[in-house]
C-alpha cells in the first residue's frame, strides 16, 4: 500500500510540473506595420519570462497607399515554446506599449503584428496556421 502511495504522489509531483508550461506559446515572427504618412523608427523588445531574448529598431517606410511593413530579424529561437511579451514604441516616444503573447484556442505558434497608427500602437496576434508563411519563415526563403 505504501509503494502504491508513493507511485501516485510520484506521479501527480511529476506531471504536476508539465502543467507550468501551459500557456507556452511558440513565437513565429514579429512584422511592424506603418499606417502614418511618414516614416518610423519602432524600438521592440521580446521577453520569454521576464528575460529579454531580443532587442531591436526597425525602420519602416511611410505608408504607401495603405500600409509599409517591415518583417524584423527572428534571432530568438523560434522553435522554442515560451511565455513571451512585446513591448514596442516609436523612437521618439518616451512610453512603451505591451502584450503578453497567448495561444488561441489550440494553436499554439502565433506572430504578432505591430500596427503604428497616428499617435497609437496596436498589437494584432495572428495564428502561424492560417497564414501560408510565418515572418520568420519568409525571411529564410
Amino acid at each position: 500500500m505504501k509503494r502504491r502511495g508513493i507511485l501516485v504522489l510520484s506521479t501527480t509531483a511529476l506531471l504536476g510540473g508539465c502543467s507550468s508550461s501551459e500557456g507556452d506559446v511558440q513565437l513565429g515572427g514579429v512584422r511592424v506595420e506603418n499606417f502614418r504618412e511618414e516614416s518610423i523608427t519602432v524600438e521592440i523588445k521580446i521577453e520569454d519570462d521576464s528575460e529579454t531574448v531580443y532587442n531591436t529598431t526597425a525602420s519602416v517606410a511611410s505608408a504607401s497607399g495603405t500600409v509599409s511593413t517591415e518583417i524584423i530579424d527572428c534571432e530568438w529561437d523560434t522553435d522554442a515554446h515560451g511565455q513571451y511579451s512585446i513591448a514596442a514604441r516609436v523612437a521618439s516616444d518616451d512610453e512603451w506599449d505591451h502584450v503578453d503573447v497567448v495561444e488561441d484556442n489550440s494553436d499554439s505558434c502565433r506572430w504578432i503584428a505591430i500596427q503604428v497608427e497616428s499617435e497609437n500602437i496596436y498589437f494584432d496576434q495572428r495564428d502561424c496556421e492560417n497564414y501560408p508563411e510565418t515572418p520568420c519563415e519568409l525571411l529564410s526563403n
